[in-house]
């Protein structure tokens, strides 16, 4: 049944080099954006002629612009820590003003083209319905005043593009590390030892502006309990980043070469970098790791005049040829920084007699094999290790909406009362959590269970669902008459399959499978073994 208050979440994960959104409404359409799954450049570009003017460019739009005019990077200097190393690399923000400007501006296009694609794959009249943006937010940002900046901004930008909406609210109620544990969890079994209720995991999203460590508990199939933040410094990507520009930057210097910040900052930026971090290895046969330099630059060779050294960089036939040694130090205070803090993460979990079963790997630097690598042999002796092989950087935005949609599920679950017609009137019966161990990501989080007897090869049981109300009827057609209800009738075959060794037994349940706010599915088994029992939905009807 459609609820009668349609409700639409639009799941925001603003990343440092990417953003992506995932929607989903009360009618249990699902949607992304873009369909690429690809994230979104989170980046934008200002007329040089007009720095305080709108910008003229966001996302993919700032491809071929001059890499001295593009803003990116920015969600790594929120917060007055970040903001103060601002400084240290070209482009920065001058400013806090200005930064805040730059987040504003990126999220009112980001949330306008959100909506824009929303029109044309949903049914009309979206935008009256009760609107969520949530955004995730770094569990390392401070409540105030880096979140508290970070809400305002969104709010201003979905303001901005969403002025003639009924009725939205905005929420950065949920952290990445709590999302993207969740799906983490979703994307495994819980058939498997470590996602067995009141497991201890360890969840660890390597992106681009932070990295996110937190320890969780399984606390029943699908949920999850996250405990308070951690307090080792959070750091992403960003940081191997910077550590090969400023050796880039320190080379071309040394060479002559003119405009070496901006030529670094090109190569940071350039698909020739991110080739070389994703295929590196220590134990790779070339001693050296080339990166074709940009086209902008006209030097073809040039070594140190100094002693030569087999580890100091050069230029070889239009290549930045660098030591594979001096290459794997730009991970080193990435590395060291996420295993301090899931060193804290296991430290934690000790003072608390715990033992993780499991630490898990996504986010964007997933797709760093040598840093995976590194923390696989680390941890990989005592604790079992994982990691998302497929779309790591999504985790945070599918969790979210995951979240989503369980605070929907429990809201439904404590406002209905399932019933099924007896001799002796309707016998009604409360949601109970299911502790049938499923694959997680399908796990039926809550169900109703109805004990029935065999009459004959076929029975007919007619099921409804209502909102809870004070006294519920006693009558078949006095429940019919209840607002916001749902009605199935099923069929189950009791007759003895040809060739069976033994007939049904008398006793079965019928059970009610509740995978969403009136999305539910039925089963029949035996009560002594819980053996399937063949059965089918022949009628259904709802009563808003």
């Amino acid at each position: 049944m459609e609820s009668d208050a349609r409700e639409i979440a639009i799941c925001i994960d603003m990343g440092m080099t990417g953003s992506v959104a995932q929607w989903r409404d009360s009618q249990s359409q699902l949607g992304w954006m873009p369909t690429s799954y690809l994230k979104i450049p989170t980046c934008l570009a200002y007329d040089p002629k007009d720095n305080e003017g709108p910008p003229i460019a966001w996302g993919e739009e700032c491809d071929g612009l001059p890499p001295g005019q593009i803003k990116e990077c920015f969600k790594a200097f929120m917060g007055a820590t970040s903001f103060s190393n601002a400084n240290t690399v070209p482009g920065g923000p001058g400013s806090q003003r200005e930064l805040h400007r730059w987040v504003c501006d990126y999220l009112g296009a980001f949330c306008a083209g959100v909506a824009d694609f929303i029109d044309g794959q949903t049914a009309p009249g979206w935008r009256n319905a009760t609107v969520l943006w949530s955004f995730t937010v770094p569990g390392s940002w401070a409540m105030f005043p880096v979140v508290a900046d970070f809400k305002r901004l969104a709010g201003d930008a979905v303001s901005s593009c969403f002025p003639n909406a009924k009725s939205f609210r905005i929420s950065t109620d949920v952290t990445e590390a709590a999302a993207s544990a969740l799906y983490l969890l979703a994307a495994g079994s819980a058939n498997d030892k470590q996602y067995n209720v009141g497991s201890t995991v360890i969840s660890c999203d390597i992106g681009g502006a932070t990295t996110d460590v937190a320890v969780s508990t399984v606390s029943s199939a699908g949920r999850l309990i996250t405990w308070p933040q951690l307090q080792t410094e959070s750091v992403g990507t960003v940081t191997m980043e910077k550590a090969f520009w400023l050796h880039a930057r320190h080379t071309f210097r040394s060479a002559g070469v003119q405009n070496p910040d901006q030529l670094a900052l090109e190569m940071v930026r350039s698909w020739e970098l991110r080739t070389a971090r994703a295929t590196f290895t220590k134990h790779q046969s070339e001693d050296h790791v080339k990166i074709r330099l940009p086209t902008s630059c006209n030097m073809r060779k040039w070594s140190p005049s100094e002693t030569p050294s087999t580890i100091m960089s050069t230029i070889e036939r239009g290549y930045l040829c660098i030591h594979k040694d001096v290459f794997e130090s730009f991970f080193t205070q990435l590395v060291q920084h996420i295993e301090g803090a899931i060193d804290e993460a296991i430290n934690t979990a000790a003072e608390r007699e715990k033992h993780p079963s499991i630490i898990g790997f996504c986010g964007g630097g997933c797709q760093i094999p040598y840093v995976i690598k590194r923390l696989e042999r680390r941890y990989g002796d005592t604790i079992s290790t994982t990691y998302l092989a497929t779309q790591p950087e999504m985790a945070t935005v599918m969790g979210s909406t995951l979240i989503w949609e369980q605070t929907k599920l429990l809201e439904f679950i404590s406002q209905t009362s399932f019933g099924i017609e007896t001799d002796d009137g309707i016998r009604w019966r409360s949601p109970e959590e299911s502790l049938v161990p499923l694959k997680f990501s399908r796990a039926y989080l809550w169900v109703v269970n109805f004990n029935c007897s065999k009459r004959g090869n076929f029975n007919t049981h007619r099921i409804i669902a209502a909102t809870t109300i004070p006294s519920l009827p006693n009558t078949y057609l006095d429940a019919l008459r209840l607002s916001k209800s749902k009605r199935w009738t099923i069929q189950v075959n009791l007759q003895k399959e040809k060739g069976a060794i033994m007939s049904w037994t008398k006793k079965y349940q019928v059970v009610c499978n509740i995978s969403g706010p009136w999305d539910i599915d039925f089963r029949a088994e035996t009560l002594a073994t819980g053996q399937d029992i063949p059965c089918a939905v022949t009628g259904e009807e709802s009563h808003k």
